[in-house]
């Protein structure tokens, strides 16, 4: 107690704390790694799980294909995939066209509204989209 420093009192304490930095280091990688798999799991689940069709133009889906009824366009990555996995005449193609036209309705809706508020700003304004609905008897302002 004389005011001198103990040689061993200062190796016990960097012994001390070289083990909790290692933990640490050992906590950060366990967190990273474990991260990692969450963030590729996610991706893969994210690329796997894609709608198998597009109701727009789109250079991942380069196939068009048309719905029976209505005949509304779409689009498919594949057209011999999406044929052998929603065959023509079964249930599962008439879900899928269903849900198609679904998902084409609400898009056409929304463009045919953008349409309308410019073609009521420039009456030479074309509504293309909003003759679409009409040709398949449905007013889009009411969707």
């Amino acid at each position: 107690m004389d005011g001198t420093i103990d040689v061993n009192d200062v190796a016990k304490s960097t012994k001390t704390s070289d083990r909790g930095g290692r933990l640490c280091f050992i906590c950060c990688c366990f967190v990273l790694f474990c991260s990692s798999i969450i963030l590729l799991v996610g991706y893969d689940y994210y690329t796997n799980t894609h709608y198998p069709y597009s109701v727009v133009v789109d250079d991942s889906y380069p196939f068009p294909l048309t719905t029976k009824k209505f005949g509304i366009e779409f689009y498919v990555k594949s057209r011999d995939k999406f044929d052998r996995k929603y065959a023509v005449g079964t249930s599962k193609r008439s879900k899928i066209e269903d849900k198609i036209i679904e998902d084409y309705l609400y898009y056409a809706n929304n463009c045919c509204q953008d349409e309308q508020e410019w073609h009521q700003v420039r009456p030479d304004f074309p509504t293309p989209t909003c003759d679409k609905l009409q040709s398949l008897g449905i007013n889009g302002s009411r969707l």
